[in-house]
């Protein structure tokens, strides 16, 4: 938190990734700091910045191995395919609505 407001930006985190301490709690924490992107994903769920509390309660529901990031990473992006589907389901509802064939 570069600017002590008590966020993260992905700009911030992605600085915070550089840390040599950061990397090793997060490879304390068996988390793969590498896939910074995926990560930041992760801990914002959708939006754009997440705070320190967020960071550390998230980070620490993800420690374990591999495998339990793994899921975590899977329920993210089933969440994210589910809110696109239902966007879609309204776009197809109002099209329908106007007279529009069924494809």
């Amino acid at each position: 938190d570069t600017n002590g407001d008590g966020v993260l930006t992905r700009e911030e985190f992605e600085d915070v990734l550089k840390d040599e301490h950061i990397k090793s709690y997060l490879a304390i924490l068996e988390l793969d700091g590498g896939a910074g992107d995926h990560l930041f994903e992760m801990l914002v769920d959708g939006g754009h910045r997440v705070t320190s509390e967020e960071f550390v309660r998230i980070a620490m529901r993800l420690k374990g191995s591999a495998r339990s990031q793994d899921v975590v990473s899977i329920r993210f992006d089933c969440a994210r395919m589910h809110k696109k589907l239902e966007e879609m389901s309204l776009v197809l509802k109002a099209l329908e609505s106007r007279g529009a064939p069924r494809p």
